[in-house]
């Protein structure tokens, strides 16, 4: 079985174990036929997952998750990075070939 601790370890525990929380109560509840409260924990993993991505983006993680004031303007809020992203994919993608030329 794959260790979260390993596998999320980039990821601070304040954010980290309730992620791994709320996955284990979508599967139990999916597993269960609970349908309901599986869509209702995946409305609270999303918000966890924002977290994750944005301590990511901004390189300062939130000490614990918890809801933004308003979900689809914070997320459109990433768009602003795209830009590094996009930079930083092609600097990768460089770096790769001219270390495999003729390969991706």
């Amino acid at each position: 079985m794959i260790d979260p601790s390993k596998v999320l370890s980039g990821i601070p525990h304040g954010l980290r174990d309730p992620l791994v929380k709320s996955f284990q109560e979508i599967a139990v509840n999916y597993a269960e036929h609970r349908w309901e409260p599986a869509e209702l924990n995946g409305g609270k993993f999303c918000e966890i997952v924002y977290w994750v991505i944005h301590g990511s983006l901004t390189a300062a993680f939130a000490s614990h998750p918890s809801k933004p004031a308003n979900m689809v303007d914070a997320c459109r809020a990433f768009e602003k990075y795209l830009p590094m992203l996009n930079a930083q994919v092609i600097a990768v993608c460089e770096s790769h070939s001219a270390s495999s030329p003729g390969s991706l």
